[in-house]
């Protein structure tokens, strides 16, 4: 009998489920499951109180509720017998951190808190925090905390002790009720498993975590704050180990959703950082890419090698045996959608519904006409702050070189070049403190749905392109993990480079880099790194005061 994994991947708006064979790496079903509830930005459901500027929160029982729907859904889908899945992975973006009581009861359920935001979900793109990671980085700099060579020398508002500083400074009540402080991929592994975990992965790349020196010292955080002093034996769970079984289905889980009691459950991920085996890539000089909402970049490396601007190097966090580094830009698929909702004239879209095409179909077309270079435009693609390698959460989307003459398209191709040069510069980056990069290998939503876009990324960088061949990339890895928990002897596998060897495809086709347009590039790209500096390092102020100027008018009863 073939045996089967389901990977369930939670991201921003929406979650995906997959059965796969362990075998083949065939995809036999797959279901997706959008959060009803959405992302709260500007106001709590049933308040009128506005949230603070760069708030994003979310209600756990979009997660809670898609987990059992997804689970269900996949396994009657597939036609697969209970008996046949042997195991499941999981993962969510990260930091999405959310506060539980005693009873693992999220606290904004709790009438007492629910008009509170602090006792919501804060996703990873709740960048609220930045004047906490800027005082909790001031002061490990001035104690030169080991740490933060493993973090690229920064602390990120996107990284879940920020996100809880901020809760302890803004709603003492909140923390003080806070029984643990949650990844919200933890939170559903312990819904499914009755266990409580911090992944090993999340705690690194987002909690300052590493395998061989734990958390930063209570020292550190009574330095930050004495109310922080035992945060991690208060607040924090135990972490495990991704790769490992964090437990059996429960019989409540399993009632719901029609697996077996007992089916593996693996230790929760983040949905980028497990995709390197799902991609095929099982050792050094292959970054992975991301293309979603936000851009992803992961690279294993042999050797732990200090990065400037690294989101953080961590211990055996993408593959065994490796040092995984991070890097990301935290606006792709929103910047554009944001240029389309708000900036596209209707003429636009009356030309696209003329030619039977979506608006972003037709603006591709558009803009395949055009030559690199061609616009006389530039962009900066911070759209929502900088997260590699200047990690300004406060810098903001610029555009230069507008004239009467410009074209909606233009602006479009402008905005995903600017998407490739801030991924050039990552590499760039890497290769200046001598990191090898020879071959990409990409997925996401961007990358399968834009053929424009992969090209210029090829064009720009120099470098040839693979794809995924799954649709599904990040519930493929989760699946591949839930290989890995269940174990050979039960129909699954028992390492991460076996469940790759097996389940891991790429698309046949390779987009190749144009000579011509890489030169074209290189010459714009050098325009593009005066821009980076001048807005980024030189003159990085302006674009906080102008946040400070429009955060003025927003009335936020919680700041």
């Amino acid at each position: 009998m073939a045996k089967y994994v389901i990977g369930v991947d939670f991201g921003t708006l929406s979650a995906r489920a997959i059965m796969v064979d362990v075998c083949t790496g065939e995809e036999r079903a797959s279901c997706e499951y959008r959060y009803p509830r959405g992302i709260f930005d500007e106001t709590l459901p049933g308040s009128t109180v506005r949230l603070k500027p760069l708030s994003a929160l979310q209600d756990p029982s979009d997660y809670s509720e898609g987990l059992v729907w997804l689970l269900r859904e996949v396994l009657q889908i597939s036609g697969v017998e209970p008996q046949a899945v042997v195991g499941i992975g999981l993962d969510a973006t990260a930091s999405t951190m959310l506060p539980v009581n005693e009873r693992y009861v999220p606290l904004c359920h709790d009438e007492t808190f629910r008009g509170n935001p602090h006792s919501w979900i804060k996703m990873w793109k709740h960048h609220s925090a930045h004047e906490q990671a800027s005082h909790m980085l001031d002061v490990a700099v001035q104690r030169k905390e080991r740490f933060l060579q493993n973090c690229g020398g920064r602390i990120s508002a996107e990284w879940m002790f920020p996100k809880i500083y901020e809760t302890l400074c803004l709603a003492p009540d909140v923390y003080k009720s806070a029984y643990r402080f949650m990844e919200v991929a933890d939170w559903l592994v312990f819904l499914l498993t009755g266990r409580e975990t911090h992944n090993s992965c999340m705690a690194g790349f987002k909690a300052m975590w590493s395998p061989r020196n734990g958390y930063p010292s209570s020292e550190y955080f009574r330095a930050v704050d004495e109310r922080l002093s035992d945060i991690v034996e208060q607040k924090m769970s135990p972490v495990a180990k991704v790769g490992e079984k964090a437990g059996g289905l429960t019989l409540v889980m399993s009632e719901k959703t029609g697996l077996l009691p007992g089916t593996a459950v693996g230790v929760a991920n983040t949905d980028g950082h497990h995709i390197l085996a799902a991609l095929g890539i099982t050792g050094s000089s292959q970054l992975a890419i991301i293309l979603g909402t936000s851009i992803i970049h992961m690279l294993a490396n042999e050797k732990e090698i200090m990065v400037s601007g690294v989101g953080s190097i961590v211990e055996d966090g993408l593959l065994p045996g490796y040092f995984g580094y991070e890097t990301g830009q935290p606006a792709a698929g929103d910047m554009l959608a944001w240029f389309v909702e708000n900036m596209l004239p209707s003429t636009c879209h009356k030309l696209a519904n003329q030619a039977g095409l979506s608006v972003f179909q037709w603006l591709e077309k558009e803009a395949t006409k055009l030559s690199p270079g061609s616009n006389g435009i530039l962009a900066l693609d911070w759209w929502n702050g900088n997260r590699s390698v200047l990690a300004d959460m406060e810098l903001s989307g610029l555009i230069v070189g507008l004239t009467l003459q410009t074209r909606s398209e233009q602006i479009y191709r402008a905005l995903l070049e600017s998407m490739a040069f801030g991924t050039k510069l990552i590499i760039e980056n890497y290769r200046t403190h001598g990191i090898k990069i020879d071959r990409l290998v990409a997925c996401g939503g961007i990358a399968y749905k834009s053929q424009l876009t992969m090209q210029i990324f090829a064009d720009v960088i120099g470098l040839p392109i693979a794809i995924s061949k799954s649709t599904q990339t990040p519930a493929l890895g989760a699946a591949m993990y839930g290989a890995c928990a269940a174990g050979k002897s039960a129909g699954g596998v028992d390492t991460i480079f076996e469940a790759s060897s097996q389940m891991a495809r790429l698309q046949p086709d390779i987009y190749m880099p144009d000579n011509g347009n890489h030169t074209l590039y290189c010459t714009l790209y050098k325009k593009y790194e005066w821009l980076y500096d001048c807005f980024g390092k030189k003159n990085k102020n302006l674009m906080a005061e102008l946040k400070g100027l429009s955060s003025r008018e927003s009335v936020c009863e919680y700041e």
